[in-house]
């Protein structure tokens, strides 16, 4: 997956999305993760918003999960994509 764009982020709203992306994660998939990490943001020129883009390691294997954000920087929960990495 290509993370290319980097947008700052204040720790607060860092914090707000990390917490977002580990609570929609563990409700829908499992809280048996080992690794959970932001590796970058990302244009969706579909949808001419910025992405956070996740990666997430289980034992069941590996994930990318996508969110889109707001012009303040906040996730939008209906947007979250999960693909499996191969």
């Amino acid at each position: 997956m290509r993370v290319f764009q980097n947008i700052e982020f204040t720790e607060k709203q860092k914090q707000n999305l990390d917490e977002l992306t580990r609570v929609w994660f563990i409700n829908k998939k499992t809280d048996d993760y080992f690794h959970f990490s932001l590796n970058g943001t990302r244009m969706n020129y579909i949808t001419d918003n910025i992405e956070a883009v996740y990666e997430i390691h289980t034992e069941e294997g590996g994930f990318f999960l996508t969110i889109e954000l707001n012009d303040n920087k906040k996730g939008l929960t209906r947007t979250i994509k999960l693909t499996e990495i191969k």
